[in-house]
This record gives structure tokens, sequence and C-alpha cells, in this order.
């Protein structure tokens, strides 16, 4: 547990000091392989759990073109976030040059693309949570 918290305390470390625009996009980027490791984290398994799903269900792979794509789309999505991250910071106003003045922003933003990202990477196992749970409604299991 000790290496997790370890990388979330960094990842969420505030900068400090005065940070022209390439500062602020250096600060993002260089998190930016830690956030994909995260995304791996949470979406392969999410990906694992569609693909038993659909097995279990119809005793065929699903088609790897339609999971693919899928993967594929949520990947881009999230790093899209992630993007949008830093380019809100660098549309903040900070009277004059950018200081950290309000550290509580930058975790709101950390924060924010990890659980939207936390979403999108879950959305395979959740479509497949939600069509079991209509068919156990509907008595269709």
């Amino acid at each position: 547990m000790a290496p997790l918290r370890r990388w979330w305390t960094w990842f969420r470390t505030v900068p400090v000091g005065p940070r022209s625009d390439g500062t602020a996009i250096r600060w993002w980027e260089a998190r930016r392989p830690a956030y994909n490791a995260y995304l791996a984290a949470v979406g392969l398994p999410s990906l694992a759990l569609h693909v038993a799903a659909v097995r279990l269900a119809t005793g065929a792979m699903p088609e790897i073109g339609p999971v693919g794509a899928m993967a594929a789309v949520g990947w881009a999505l999230a790093n899209l976030f992630y993007t949008f991250t830093w380019l809100f910071e660098l549309r903040t106003p900070h009277a004059g040059r950018r200081t950290v003045s309000d550290p509580a922003m930058y975790a709101f933003l950390v924060d924010a693309v990890l659980a939207l990202t936390g979403l999108a990477a879950t959305l395979p196992a959740g479509w497949e949570l939600a069509f079991a749970l209509r068919d156990v409604a509907g008595g269709h299991a």
C-alpha cells in the first residue's frame, strides 16, 4: 500500500512558485505516463470483465473490433480529459505570472481527471452490469 500512497502523493503534488505556460505543461505532461498506467490499471480489468461476460452469455468470444474500438476510444477520451486539465490551467488567470495561489484548484483538477478516467475506464464492465441487472429484473436470467 505504501508504493500506491507514494504515487498518489507524487501525482497530486502541487507545484510551487511562478509558472510559465511551458512549466505548467511540463508539470502535467511529466505525470502523463503515470496517468496512463492508472488508466490501464482501471481499464484492463473492466475490459476483461466485459469479455468474460460476453463469453458467459454467448459461449463465444466477443468480436475484437468493437472491444478494441471501445478501448481505443476510451483511452483517447481519457487522455483528452487529462489534456483539458492543463489547458484549463493555462486559461486560468493568476494575476500576471502564473503562480499557485490556490492549491485546492490543482487537487480538484487532478481528482476530477482521475474520477472521469475511472468512470470512462469502467464503462465496459458497467455496460455488462446494466444489462445483467435488466435481465434479472425482467426475468430473462
